[in-house]
């Protein structure tokens, strides 16, 4: 074999060798670059806010003895970002989705406690708030492949609507003996409260697990009622969430 060719052989191997390790250096940085892209982003979040009261009439009579309560029930909306081209299939598709830690910073002046409840498994009742809807500290979703309902709690592999409720319990008791009372905000002034006595903060974390088994998590604080109520409701169909991100946890 002529000197020539055998340079030339060994010049194809070395380029193919070359190529190879360009190739592994090039599959290491898109590995270590895959959570760098966040792939979910939060598109809105819906509030209404109401106040109700539970009646603690033991025998009929013309005047209501009632505990009032303020009900805040929250919808967010959330999706795969625009460069999905950039994100791998299964870092663009959610293995699992739950809210936690939930906290109280900042109130009310008024009111016992706050309670979450998810959705009322009564197709003509949005929320029930009692013992066997109310969670403690962490909510799961179920994942489906397509046609999600939010109702049934459940969002589809890459975009999807949660829902939950936040309660302000035990605000005040109050005896009226109006025939007729209005089961909403307009209790707030018929108990003469003081609408600042019963704002909160309240914050909680969305947390979602991708097939690829990437952790990402949007912390999300919101004041609430979400606006006034007395009224009879309050309504906030555009909560700011410019600054509501999902960010990549290592574990």
């Amino acid at each position: 074999m002529e000197i020539k060719e055998i340079l030339k052989r060994k010049k194809e191997i070395a380029i193919v060798i070359l190529v190879i390790l360009i190739m592994i250096v090039i599959a290491i940085i898109s590995g270590n670059n895959e959570t760098e892209i966040i792939p979910f982003q939060i598109t809105n979040i819906t509030i209404t806010s109401n106040a109700n009261a539970n009646s603690n009439n033991s025998e009929p009579s013309k005047k209501w003895n009632l505990n009032i309560y303020q009900n805040n029930d929250i919808y967010i909306e959330f999706a795969g970002v625009q460069d999905s081209e950039k994100i791998s299939k299964k870092n663009s598709r959610i293995k699992e989705i739950y809210v936690e830690n939930f906290t109280n910073s900042q109130g009310p002046i008024l009111g016992s406690s706050i309670s979450m409840y998810k959705l009322s498994d009564d197709e003509n009742k949005l929320f029930e708030f009692n013992d066997t809807y109310r969670f403690e500290n962490k909510l799961n979703f179920e994942v489906v492949e397509k046609d999600a309902s939010p109702y049934k709690k459940q969002v589809n592999k890459n975009n999807g609507q949660i829902c939950f409720s936040v309660v302000n319990n035990n605000i005040k008791n109050i005896e009226i003996s109006d025939e007729e009372v209005k089961f909403d905000g307009t209790l707030i002034n018929i108990a003469q409260i003081d609408a600042n006595e019963i704002v909160f903060t309240e914050s909680f974390d969305i947390v979602i697990i991708t097939e690829a088994n990437n952790k990402y998590v949007a912390k999300v604080s919101l004041v609430l009622p979400c606006a006034d109520i007395t009224g009879g409701f309050g309504l906030n169909e555009n909560v700011d969430v410019s600054n509501i991100k999902f960010e990549y946890i290592e574990e």
